[in-house]
């Protein structure tokens, strides 16, 4: 099963790309398309039962995180590694890579930058940088970049730098700690011998989750995953996200 729906996925993938490349090759958008910035990507990767474990195997506050199948609910390689293909007015640099870590933060930047648009306001200055600017360079290899996942049960967030990650996990308050490049597939929780190594982006991580407003207590989590909060905690975390001010 999990190899058909691998193959399945691949085809899917294989036909988004093919309908990218049909609308580019349309000849009555030639003209146009040669003074038009595109940016190609997707919002998430998809868990095809890499992590998934039996239900009794489960702890009850990880009934979602090892549910083995979609989206938001893990942290995983898997799921953050998505395409990002920016091609440029006129083909600039075309065929370059950024081999730097770079995330959906970036996209509007980007497209701000390329359309000209600036604001000497930083209440509308957005975060992230323009890759435009960086393509033909290595770019920041030491950069680190945040995730988050919300969908199911309590929220998990990830602060990955420099070939390492941290999965902080508010279910039941542990961390995973990961070398990606001895351990790509993230199969290897570093033992305590390894623990210095990730000092550093430790605690980037805490002064990161010191900043948002406080998390509900998972425990109110219902049957679907939500979670119950009054009205001062969503306020908070609506302002937190920029929705309200």
């Amino acid at each position: 099963a999990t190899r058909e729906t691998g193959a399945m996925y691949d085809a899917a993938v294989a036909f988004a790309d093919r309908c990218v490349g049909e609308l580019l090759a349309r000849p009555d958008g030639s003209e146009s398309l040669a003074k038009t910035a595109v940016l190609v990507t997707s919002d998430h990767g998809e868990e095809i039962l890499e992590r998934w474990r039996a239900e009794r195997d489960r702890p009850d506050s990880l009934r979602y995180y090892y549910r083995g199948y979609g989206h938001g609910h893990t942290m995983y390689d898997e799921l953050l590694r998505v395409p990002m293909i920016l091609r440029l007015p006129d083909r600039r640099y075309a065929g370059a890579r950024v081999s730097s870590a770079v995330g959906h933060i970036d996209v509007a930047p980007t497209l701000l930058g390329l359309a000209g648009i600036t604001s000497d306001n930083p209440r509308y200055r957005p975060e992230g940088i323009d890759l435009a600017s960086i393509l033909g360079s290595a770019g920041d290899s030491a950069r680190a970049m945040r995730s988050e996942a919300t969908l199911y049960g309590a929220e998990v967030k990830a602060l990955a730098a420099a070939g390492r990650k941290i999965v902080a996990r508010f279910a039941d308050g542990e961390r995973e700690r990961y070398d990606l490049e001895t351990d790509p597939q993230e199969r290897r929780d570093a033992g305590a011998a390894e623990r210095p190594a990730f000092e550093s982006l430790e605690s980037e991580l805490d002064r990161w989750l010191s900043s948002l407003p406080p998390e509900p207590d998972p425990r109110s989590a219902s049957e679907t995953g939500g979670t119950s909060i009054d009205d001062a905690q969503l306020r908070q975390q609506l302002e937190a996200l920029g929705y309200i001010q």
